[in-house]
């Protein structure tokens, strides 16, 4: 059921009526609220939040790519370092690391003929910060 909002957000003694109205929750159901529920607000996370989100929890669901990704954490490493520490084969190694780097989750250092590979904190702490601003 979808209740319709004029804006991006409603007040949560709104959605209360809307949905006693329909029958679905107790009465009682307001009083579990600490503060006037008529001073809260409830957001929908915007599409675009959702999308990008959901792309970036499938890309970090796979075992190996998380591995990888919070071995080179704090110390850049080139994929044969990656590749013996974490007994990967090469070719999983590189194309874990370039669905990282595409995700903008990992940063290419180049020094000489080797390519070092680093996780971006910044767009982990990104990624940790919109999670933690959608409580």
């Amino acid at each position: 059921m979808v209740i319709p909002v004029s804006s991006n957000y409603i007040k949560l003694s709104e959605l209360f009526d809307h949905v006693k109205e329909r029958g679905l929750c107790r009465k009682e159901l307001p009083n579990i609220y600490e503060k006037s529920y008529n001073e809260i607000f409830i957001t929908e996370p915007p599409k675009e939040v959702i999308d990008k989100l959901s792309k970036l929890f499938k890309i970090l669901s796979d075992k190996q790519r998380l591995r990888i990704l919070m071995t080179i954490v704090d110390t850049p490493l080139p994929v044969c370092a990656i590749t013996c520490l974490l007994g990967i084969d090469q070719t999983l190694v590189s194309h874990h690391l370039k669905v990282l780097r595409n995700a903008d989750l990992v940063d290419v250092i180049i020094k000489g003929r080797f390519r070092f590979y680093k996780a971006k904190i910044d767009q982990i702490n990104k990624l940790l910060t919109i999670l933690e601003n959608t409580k």
